[in-house]
């Protein structure tokens, strides 16, 4: 029994962490981030506390839904931070990974994600006028059917 527990211990061979952290954005006063779409925003990938040179870096727009869109933002420069702009609001997974060569021809895959909420670039007046119409149908059903009632 515990020459198979060395041979699971050895086999296992601990990989250095991978971190991602925003430095622009800064975070509002509730200590959120919370980046436009259109705007730029600067990440700092680290691996094991180091930069991550060349960690790839993609964007999953609404992860979980049917109309998911997966977009590579690109590689990370000397000092593990990359730029990325969100054209578009929502809910998006920024997932960062590095591949390295594993014991002979294995490639060996480690990520990190960060999942953010990009907020409309300007406010929306079409988005006010949904929500108007929405409740004076509501209410105004609910008005129309206690009316009903009543008389």
């Amino acid at each position: 029994m515990l020459e198979a527990l060395i041979l699971i211990f050895v086999a296992v061979t601990p990989q250095a962490d991978l971190s991602m952290e925003i430095l622009e954005p800064l975070p509002d006063a509730s200590g959120r981030i919370y980046p436009k779409a259109g705007s730029r925003v600067s990440l700092r990938i680290l691996e094991g506390g180091n930069p991550a040179k060349g960690a790839k870096l993609e964007a999953i727009h609404l992860p979980g839904s049917e109309v998911s869109k997966t977009v590579e933002v690109g590689r990370t420069r000397e000092d593990g931070t990359i730029e990325w702009t969100p054209h578009a609001a929502g809910i998006v997974t920024l997932v960062a990974s590095v591949e390295r060569s594993g014991e002979g021809k294995e490639k060996i895959r480690e990520a990190t994600t960060l999942t953010l909420s990009v907020r409309f670039e300007k406010f929306s007046w079409q988005g006010i006028a949904v929500f108007l119409f929405a409740g004076s149908l509501l209410f105004g059903g609910l008005f129309l059917s206690y009316r009903k009632l009543v008389s």
